[in-house]
């Protein structure tokens, strides 16, 4: 049912909505195609039902295509613009907003254009529906209304219409959300103004007005713009591209804008072409202070490591990035696995990460999760082969080196926890899901890694051992005493650090060791590179 190309896949999204998948079937019954976004479906899908309507109406009722379009899009504008969605409105309030005359060719003279006519036209065609005595109307669906305003605002200036696309956008400005009790809600996105959508079908209609539409658009709402790019395919001078990239990764490199506008952004952002993905930070050679005197026994004795100089993923692997390996037949292939590895991917019949495709943790920019340690090895011999680099897990040294520098501190950034540094199961703001990599620019580590508290959970290469209670491998760390054996099996339980989206502080401290075994594939837990020799000098 679909044609080839990201826009077709974007669209069969839209068949969750029922009356969406209406459209589509419709539109692809008639034209064997579905068009190019959503606005264009959702053009062909009026011409259908008013096509449908011109059947039946007698000559002299009927009016012009151009006509019948124009004036229901004032209507709907002004529709939307004072009632919003869903809600009857009296008829005679409809028609004294609408147009006496219309001109849908600026070629041509304005043509009358009855609201009575446009009207009636309208409800036997399925676009408005009105109640028995006709003295109250809405249209039939949302998204219709939606695409005859778009149809209305790409005729207006669009510096005029900023004000309907303005957020709350700082913190300080957003209003609280309280998540009803005993929930796991996703944190939801900034409160809406109403105009989203119609604001992405204009973008999808008129390739000729996008320029200026998103350029006023970055003025008051940089995550439109994006969305108005990646959603309504708008198309822009690649110049101006650029600069909704550059506005998204300033919205998501400042800790004064709301989480929440920081979350949209860092999701457009992603489907736009995220450039931080793959940045590797170097950390330098010498000793730091590995362990914690006040944790538990596991991290202790707390002792100085002298480790190499290496270079470690500033953000944990994304969706993006592991899609790759994905689609270059990683997981059909030997060479990349251990043995131990490609036994249980056999024998358990992995083809892609466990939650692969879940709405929850499939934005491109968000950390890949649901991969076990022997995943995380396969992509890293596969990401070796294919860049020419020596690529690899870090060591439980390694990454806590890169997490808390070399004096000690209780997490990235000092000995304090807040709850604002990080994607974490505590605070005002539990977003209950992965967040895009690195929109927590106060969790910068001394190195300059983000998301090394939070978000998710990191395999490390080493090993804890086969008892989950007490491990084989303890403290002080030495990789020479058999800890960094790759090749140990699914017998020997394997580290992880840096805590999760679901757990609390205590776990997300730059010292605490957690250990699963090598097969276990959770919503929480995924990886970061290292690229370097590995060892302890």
């Amino acid at each position: 049912m679909t044609e080839d190309g990201d826009s077709q896949r974007s669209l069969l999204k839209l068949a969750r909505n029922p009356y969406m998948l209406t459209v589509m079937i419709d539109v692809f019954d008639a034209d064997g195609r579905l068009g190019r976004n959503r606005a264009e479906l959702m053009r062909r899908f009026t011409e259908i039902l008013m096509g449908r309507a011109r059947k039946t109406c007698p000559p002299e009722k009927c009016l012009d295509a151009g006509v019948q379009r124009d004036a229901l899009a004032a209507a709907a504008f002004e529709i939307q613009d004072r009632a919003g969605f869903g809600t009857l409105v009296k008829t005679a309030q409809a028609k004294a907003v609408m147009p006496e005359q219309v001109q849908p060719d600026p070629n041509w003279p304005p043509v009358p254009s009855s609201p009575d006519q446009v009207l009636d036209l309208a409800a036997s065609a399925h676009i408005i529906e009105m109640t028995g005595d006709k003295s109250s109307l809405r249209f039939y669906h949302q998204l219709l209304q939606e695409y005859y305003a778009a149809c209305e605002m790409l005729k207006r200036d669009s510096a005029g219409l900023t004000k309907m696309w303005r957020w709350h956008w700082l913190e300080k400005d957003m209003p609280k959300w309280i998540r009803p009790e005993n929930t796991y809600d996703l944190l939801p996105p900034p409160p809406q103004t109403n105009w989203e959508e119609t604001t992405i079908m204009a973008a999808g209609l008129a390739p000729e007005n996008d320029d200026r539409l998103v350029q006023t658009l970055l003025e008051v709402n940089p995550v439109l713009a994006g969305r108005s790019l990646h959603e309504g395919q708008a198309e822009v001078a690649p110049e101006i591209r650029q600069v909704v990239v550059e506005r998204l990764l300033a919205t998501i490199s400042n800790p004064a804008v709301a989480l929440r506008v920081r979350i949209a952004a860092g999701e457009v952002l992603g489907y736009l072409g995220d450039p931080r993905l793959g940045v590797l930070v170097p950390v330098p050679a010498g000793k730091f202070t590995m362990g914690d005197k006040q944790g538990s026994e596991w991290e202790n004795p707390q002792h100085k490591v002298l480790l190499s100089e290496f270079r470690i993923g500033k953000y944990p692997v994304t969706n993006a990035e592991f899609k790759e390996f994905v689609e270059a037949g990683g997981y059909t292939q030997k060479r990349w696995w251990t043995k131990a590895g490609w036994s249980r991917k056999k024998k358990e019949n992995w083809i892609e990460p466990r939650d692969w495709g879940d709405i929850r943790y499939d934005k491109p920019n968000q950390p890949v999760v649901s991969v076990s340690w022997y995943e995380c090895m396969a992509y890293c011999r596969w990401f070796s082969a294919e860049t020419g680099q020596s690529c690899r897990l870090p060591s439980e040294a390694e990454w806590e080196k890169a997490a808390r520098g070399i004096d000690g501190r209780q997490y990235p950034w000092g000995n304090e926890f807040e709850t604002g540094r990080l994607n974490s199961g505590e605070g005002e703001q539990i977003v209950e899901t992965t967040t895009p990599v690195g929109i927590f620019p106060t969790g910068e580590s001394p190195y300059g890694c983000l998301d090394m508290a939070g978000n998710v959970w990191e395999w490390t290469s080493s090993m804890w051992g086969k008892d989950s209670y007490k491990p084989e491998y303890k403290y002080p760390y030495d990789s020479a005493d058999g800890r960094e054996n790759l090749e140990a099996g699914d017998k020997v339980l394997r580290v992880l650090r840096g805590g999760s989206w679901y757990y609390n502080q205590y776990l997300a401290r730059s010292a605490y060791r957690d250990w699963f075994n090598p097969d276990l594939r959770y919503d929480d837990s995924g990886f970061r590179i290292v690229v370097s020799p590995i060892s302890a000098l």
